[in-house]
């Protein structure tokens, strides 16, 4: 009887209808589903037994034998901020048990019921349902109400309309979905029948005004419209009805003169308006559709919604076929989706980690709980890829602990979904937010049995054999992709889960982020050229992107399609500008894209972006759009000639020599460095990134080794002057000198003789006698001396005095030790060269002032650091000259603030300058901090925030807000539109992670800040 409104928006717009093969609204399906079991908890005593029910977007209608059970759901995500102060307000907040509100993680649940008993039903009522739909439904997760365990059911028939046949004797009331919005039902009076017989009793307050019976819930008033009644047979002429009420909400029907041998029709409209409208603008199940997968035979599933995640699939042609409605929802964080060849879908939970498989019938056949089998995992799932021959999945997330944040890969076994073995990709940076964080949040499997992925700020791939290398080697390669990907690097979906943004084939690898579409070399990543994405989109926080759209694929010609907010694009393998029917618009943002079979392109997405504080009505698409020239489905096919070969995971120039190892032997290696058996040498091969190629007759295939700067090893040598100076190694050294002592040794006994290098003479072969020296004369005595090094060095400099004697011994803080048994060992100190290996040179806007900060690996004979600015690249003056932080080879890190006011950009170079004052130039990097982007520094902070306001200001008068890790807000002030920076003094605070808000009438903005006290200014 009672419906929520559901609008379909159909597009037919002439710039997209050419292209659309099917496209379909992906709400939640409208259809009647008989209760299978699945809705046996939702009985009351008005109801009776449940027998069907009518699912629709936050709301459901139980059908009963007695009586009918109105249920309705809000799911709504809550600022962080606002959640301490919503669940104070939901403590004290007294409410019927209908009706309820829990704040459970980052979504508001709100729901409310009510229910309908019939006031009499006959003896010859039937519950009926006509008009079987094709489609129908499975239902994973039911808990069972005895043993608590999970029930499935399959195959649950779904109808258009449900009938109680003589409701009473001779009427019959059926019940529909209406075409626009909502439930509608019709009472059929045979001739004869008594409609003074039919009452309906609500356990709700009910009024009446203007004819239309009206119920208060959580949500908003529940109408039904007045009935309209006319006669059923060949006149069909209209007959006055009309509600009535009773003073206990019991409704009745009323008909004026009419003929009781003609049969007649009752037709009620029931609908619900919520804020004045007829949009039911709280529901927000956000049945936006997140990602698809496709199998073999070109049928399409996808996965949507919030609470619960729902699985659908469609046809080729775009018919729906059955719904899946999974156990995962908000509760925890919403994961990821593949689909096999065969049409078996994986779906998994994101945080923390679960995964179930259900067959291309709809049918649900396991549910692994505990992938990872540990007592507490805080694994998470966000991105899954099969391997070459789907075996086994790959999963990409996190993992590494409960309080660690580190991506991670996971080898899934698909007969049961148990992890055989895991691999970690990224480690993040502690308390440097957000780059603190490492999920691997896109994967593909590509070529030559190989996974690449994608981390927030890393690309790279390894093995798919992750148990090819022993300890000390790896298949993995990895590099900065350049992105700089947030946390929340999905900002349609605001759940932490994965993006589309990688593919590769046996050429390339293409990246998507946003607005950017790249193409990137095969073994090294690097960009080979990239080209913007028309309508693509980003957001910046903290200086990192989140994207508003995503999706890629390619066919087996290497066309690449890519997801923008406005439709789908098609670009050539070589990213030439798409333009003409390379495009095809859709009615929302696209997420996800695959090439299907027969020349289709598939693509899925949602409306709304959902980024209002309190969440917003949020439509799915899924739909297929024609392009031409598409070729055939990229297949991942495994390799054959399985060429690959592991690496060491780390290795700097001083290291000794390393064996590779392939997957098959009796290959042949050539490159920098390596033999063709494989011996790989570092210091032949040089400082720098090396492309090592593995071939065997089938093939062949590269791997990169990154060759690092290190100590150089540990030497002495002797200056003019006399000195010894130590060189290499750690940088820190301790000089030792050593002891000899003479003792005299009395032979009383075999073994005395033996240990002063004589003979013992025995008597009968068996009794000690005397010792004979080697000219058999008789000793009785020895002398022997002993030497030992001295317990404290004599030195701990770089430097040190010549010795009163030899040997000497040289001891740096690797442990690595050098003798020098006398002087003549020693080599003459030559002039050191200049040996300044620089990690990184950085300079960033901060306020008014600029912060350049720079790393070494090593430094040697190093004396000092200019740093200097110029308006040009020609003219520069010095504004710094820090020392080194010592003359020893060993890096460190230095940072410089340049207080500079009114600069709108410069040029900033580093130079070093060794002992006797040669100048080398080592970097150069031009900044530009002209713009007007709100900043708030320094980050970390030990007392006071800066924020300048930049543009904002214009928004009007402002405000200032700091909440704690827990949401409490912890400080707040007023801003004063004319003010261009505000000074926040925060000493009472402890250190730890904060957010900061500023907000004004038209505007919001929020920064991550971090106080530690252990800073030194």
């Amino acid at each position: 009887m009672k419906n929520l409104l559901i609008f379909f928006t159909f597009f037919s717009t002439l710039s997209f209808a050419q292209q659309a093969q099917w496209e379909q609204h992906q709400a939640l399906q409208k259809w009647f589903v008989e209760n299978a079991g699945q809705y046996d908890g939702e009985a009351r005593i008005e109801t009776g037994p449940i027998l069907f029910a009518a699912e629709l977007p936050g709301m459901r209608v139980y059908f009963g034998e007695t009586g009918i059970r109105y249920s309705f759901r809000e799911v709504r995500k809550i600022p962080k901020e606002v959640r301490p102060h919503l669940q104070a307000a939901l403590d004290t907040s007294v409410y019927e048990y209908k009706r309820r509100e829990r704040l459970l993680g980052k979504f508001l649940h709100r729901t409310d019921e009510f229910t309908m008993r019939w006031g009499t039903t006959g003896a010859n009522l039937e519950i009926l349902a006509e008009g079987q739909l094709s489609g129908y439904a499975c239902y994973g997760g039911v808990k069972d109400s005895l043993t608590g365990s999970d029930i499935t059911f399959e195959n649950v028939a779904a109808f258009e309309k449900i009938i109680y046949r003589n409701l009473v004797d001779g009427i019959d009331v059926v019940f529909t979905l209406h075409p626009i919005n909502g439930l509608k039902y019709s009472l059929e009076l045979a001739p004869g029948a008594d409609l003074n017989l039919v009452s309906m009793n609500y356990d709700v307050p009910v009024s009446l005004n203007g004819g239309e019976l009206t119920i208060s819930t959580l949500f908003g008033d529940f109408h039904e419209q007045a009935p309209r009644s006319f006669y059923s047979d060949a006149g069909g002429e209209e007959i006055a009805s009309a509600f009535v009420l009773s003073a206990n909400n019991e409704v009745r029907f009323d008909l004026g003169a009419y003929t009781s041998n003609r049969p007649v029709i009752v037709d009620p409209w029931q609908y619900t308006v919520f804020g004045g409208g007829t949009q039911p603008n709280y529901l927000l199940d956000w049945d936006v559709v997140w990602e698809l997968d496709v199998d073999a035979a070109g049928n399409v599933y996808t996965i949507g919604g919030v609470d619960n995640l729902t699985l659908a699939k469609y046809n080729s042609a775009g018919v729906f076929q059955w719904q899946f409605n999974t156990l995962y929802d908000t509760t925890a964080w919403l994961g990821t989706l593949s689909v096999d060849d065969l049409g078996n879908s994986y779906v998994t939970n994101g945080s923390t980690a679960r995964i179930l498989k259900v067959n291309t019938a709809g049918a649900q056949q396991w549910n692994n709980g505990n992938p990872n089998g540990c007592f507490i995992c805080s694994d998470e799932f966000w991105s899954i890829s099969f391997n070459c021959d789907q075996t086994k999945l790959v999963v990409g997330g996190t993992g590494g602990g409960a309080l660690s944040l580190r991506g991670y890969m996971y080898d899934v076994n698909v007969s049961n979904g148990n992890v055989t073995n895991a691999q970690e990709i990224a480690i993040g940076a502690m308390f440097s937010f957000p780059t603190s964080i490492q999920e691997v949040r896109s994967i593909t499997s590509g070529y030559n049995n190989k996974y690449y992925f994608v981390t927030l700020d890393t690309i790279g791939y390894m093995n798919d054999n992750f148990s090819l290398c022993a300890p000390g080697m790896t298949s993995l390669y990895k590099v900065d992709h350049g992105a700089a990907l947030n946390y929340k690097c999905d900002n349609w979906r605001y759940n932490n889960t994965g993006i589309r943004a990688i593919r590769v084939n046996e050429n390339y690898a293409y990246t998507v982020f946003g607005n950017i579409l790249q193409r990137r070399d095969l073994n090294t990543l690097a960009v080979i050229n990239q080209i913007a994405i028309p309508s693509g989109q980003i957001s910046s926080f903290l200086s990192h992107r989140s994207v508003f759209n995503s999706g890629i694929d390619l066919d087996q010609c290497g066309n690449v399609y890519v997801g923008s907010t406005n439709g789908v694009y098609k670009f050539n393998p070589d990213l030439s500008t798409p333009g003409g029917t390379n495009f095809a618009a859709t009615p929302y943002r696209v997420f996800d894209v695959r090439v299907n079979s027969s020349g289709q392109v598939v693509a899925c997405g949602g409306n709304g972006t959902g980024s209002d504080p309190f969440g917003s009505v949020r439509n799915g698409f899924v739909g297929s759009y024609a392009f031409t020239g598409v070729c055939a489905p990229l297949t991942d096919t495994c390799v054959v000639c399985n060429t690959n070969f592991c690496v060491p995971e780390s290795i700097c120039q001083y290291d000794p020599a390393v064996q590779l190892t392939p997957a098959i032997s009796g290959g042949t290696f050539s490159g920098p460095g390596v033999t063709a058996g494989g011996l790989f040498d570092p210091n032949l091969a040089g400082v720098g990134i090396h492309l090592i190629t593995y071939t065997l007759p089938c093939g062949s295939s590269s791997q990169i080794i990154n060759v690092v700067p290190c100590n150089l090893p540990l030497s002495v040598c002797l200056e003019a002057n006399g000195t010894l100076t130590a060189s290499g190694g750690s940088g820190t050294y301790s000089w030792y000198t050593g002891t000899s002592v003479t003792n005299t040794i009395n032979i009383t006994n075999a073994s005395s003789c033996t240990a002063c290098g004589g003979t013992p003479i025995l008597t009968f072969g068996i009794f000690y006698n005397h010792c004979e020296n080697g000219s058999g004369a008789t000793i009785t005595s020895c002398s022997q001396s002993s030497f030992s090094w001295n317990a404290s060095p004599y030195s701990t400099s770089v430097n040190s005095p010549a010795p009163a004697s030899y040997p000497i011994q040289i001891v740096d803080g690797n442990n690595d030790v050098i003798i020098i048994n006398n002087a003549g060992e020693l080599l003459p100190c030559a002039n050191i060269p200049l040996a300044a290996e620089l990690m990184s040179f950085n300079v960033d806007c901060l306020g008014e002032a600029v912060v350049c900060d720079w790393q070494t690996f090593a430094e040697l004979n190093v004396d000092r650091f200019v740093l200097e600015r110029g308006n040009n690249q020609a003219e520069f003056v010095e504004i710094a000259s820090l020392e080194s932080e010592g003359s020893e080879v060993s890096g460190h890190a230095y940072s410089f603030v340049d207080e500079v006011n009114g600069r709108e950009f410069a040029y900033y170079r580093l130079l070093e300058i060794d002992k006797n004052g040669n100048r080398n130039l080592l970097a150069q990097m031009h900044l530009d901090c002209s713009d007007e982007e709100v900043r708030v520094y320094p980050n970390p902070f030990t007392h006071q925030l800066k924020v300048e306001l930049g543009d904002f200001a214009r928004g009007g008068e402002a405000k200032i807000t700091l909440f704690n890790n827990q949401g409490k807000m912890v400080y707040q002030q007023g801003v004063d539109k004319q003010a261009n920076s505000v000074v926040i003094e925060l000493n009472h605070l402890s250190s730890g992670m904060y957010q900061l808000r500023l907000s004004s009438e038209n505007i919001t903005q929020t920064f991550r800040v971090i106080k530690d006290l252990a800073i030194v200014i």
